[in-house]
């Protein structure tokens, strides 16, 4: 006795239909516009953001601005001056935000925003260390009990750095590093405080011509972290950025003085290794640098290009340094900051120089590209019977059959759909039905389908069809998505 069993006659000659989709790559990730901001001639800009995941942006001309929701609130100007010299914004562990900026008269202060408005925090920052001539590159830090410290570069009595802090009622001095003979480099962002708050200065070191050497504050005095003098260059103006990591990691991030590149260095078993390529980025004129490490140790760096002057950031990916989505400026652009909001998201700030220097924040979502299907090819089985000289027991059985490849795939699960039908007069029939595709599916995929949801009856024969593709996305709460990618009559 004959037992039947089903075998697939792909691509008879009488259906070999064949199609080829081409869709344009898309950037799995892009850079998309925060809020209403709308401040022309913004002057400098600096964007940070807190542990509750607000974004704050400062501006030269407009003053503060708070992220809520989708809509930008003025919370207005540590000081009502035409113009806010900015050197540092800060959010302590409270939320509470911090600004040290220059005024008019050229005097440094830090206010708190506090009870809906700006107070000021112990006047001048000169005057604890008595310091006349005017100072530089401060840098602001808050410690998890809320005292905020400042480290500067001076150059009266010997040029050094001082560390200052808050006691509450007066700035008082820390310590200090201090070479008679030869000038300091503390570059802007180059301090920071490890979660013991324990004080960390990055800076251009005079006794290494200048290359970059970290130093930590025990508390009585300044203990070298890892080598001195250990870049390989020299450290250029407002070109060093130093970070600690969730578990008190040290990176830095510098541009040489030679040849304007960036170069990122972390601290490994108390030696700075460089991370990825030396110089992987050019980097140009005053604007800052910003580097942060995501809460998955994932390190991030904003910076302005040299080449395309665009706002760009880049990651590294455990093994080179990686564009993140394309640039981050459509023109040219000044002044970049970059943000971790919840130590994930990026958000960038910067000033467009091409329409009327406005400031602009930006920040990154996932673009859910859909998987390129292509080489779609139908087909009809036949049925046979198992003997020892096999023969086709009907030539055109019930089942058609689709196959096609995954030529490329895409982050999120889609699911497949075709709805068709046979161009004979028959109905349109779903054929497909949330078929998944994987990140990881095989190029060569393929399912059966039952020819009589297009009206057809067992014998005849599928010989043309037209059909319609629709991808739907797992995490939609409707199953029809946006995309219809073709509609294309094959005969």
């Amino acid at each position: 006795m004959f037992a039947p069993f089903f075998r697939k006659k792909l691509y008879a000659a009488s259906i070999f239909i064949t199609a080829l989709l081409v869709v344009p790559p898309i950037s799995a990730e892009q850079w998309v516009p925060v809020g209403n901001l709308d401040i022309p001639y913004a002057g400098e800009t600096c964007l940070t953001s807190g542990n509750d995941g607000i974004p704050y942006l400062i501006t030269e001309t407009a003053g503060v601005m708070k992220l809520d929701g989708s809509q930008w609130i003025d919370i207005g100007k540590p000081e009502e001056t035409t113009n806010l010299y900015v050197e540092t914004l800060t959010v302590g562990d409270d939320g509470t935000p911090y600004v040290l900026y220059e005024n008019a008269s050229y005097s440094y202060f830090v206010d708190k925003f506090e009870n809906g408005q700006w107070v000021n925090i112990g006047g001048d920052l000169r005057i604890p260390s008595g310091i006349e001539d005017l100072p530089s590159g401060f840098n602001l830090a808050i410690a998890s009990n809320n005292t905020p410290y400042v480290a500067y570069t001076y150059r009266v009595g010997g040029p050094g750095i001082g560390l200052i802090k808050f006691n509450g009622t007066n700035w008082v001095n820390v310590s200090e590093i201090v070479d008679d003979e030869q000038d300091f480099y503390l570059e802007t962002g180059g301090f920071a405080l490890a979660s013991d708050d324990t004080p960390y200065i990055a800076y251009g070191d005079p006794n290494y011509a200048n290359r970059l050497t970290v130093v930590k504050f025990d508390g009585q005095q300044w203990i070298v972290v890892g080598q001195p003098g250990f870049s390989s260059d020299p450290v250029g103006y407002n070109g060093v950025e130093l970070t600690l990591t969730n578990n008190d990691v040290p990176y830095v991030n510098y541009t040489s003085n030679i040849n304007s590149k960036n170069t990122v260095m972390k601290l490994v078993n108390n030696q700075w290794v460089t991370v990825g390529s030396a110089d992987f980025a050019d980097a140009y004129g005053v604007s800052r640098l910003d580097l942060e490490v995501a809460s998955d140790g994932v390190p991030y760096v904003a910076f302005d290009d040299n080449n395309s002057k665009k706002a760009n950031v880049m990651k590294f990916n455990g093994s080179e340094w990686v564009m993140v989505g394309d640039s981050v400026s459509v023109g040219e652009a000044a002044y970049t900051f970059l943000t971790l909001v919840n130590g994930t998201t990026p958000y960038v700030s910067y000033r467009d120089e091409e329409d009327s220097y406005r400031a602009v924040v930006k920040k990154l979502e996932l673009n859910t590209q859909p998987p390129v299907l292509g080489n779609f090819t139908f087909g009809q089985a036949d049925w046979y019977v198992q003997s020892d000289s096999p023969a086709p027991f009907v030539s055109n059985s019930s089942w058609g059959y689709v196959g096609f490849e995954v030529l490329s795939s895409s982050p999120e699960i889609h699911y497949l759909n075709i709805i068709a039908n046979a161009n004979t007069g028959g109905t349109d029939g779903w054929i497909v039905r949330n078929f998944p595709i994987f990140q990881d599916s095989t190029p060569l995929q393929g399912m059966d389908f039952d020819i009589t949801l297009l009206g057809l009856i067992e014998g005849e024969d599928l010989s043309s069809i037209n059909f319609v593709m629709l991808l739907v996305v797992k995490w939609l709460k409707t199953m029809l998505h946006f995309l219809v990618l073709f509609h294309l009559m094959l005969i």
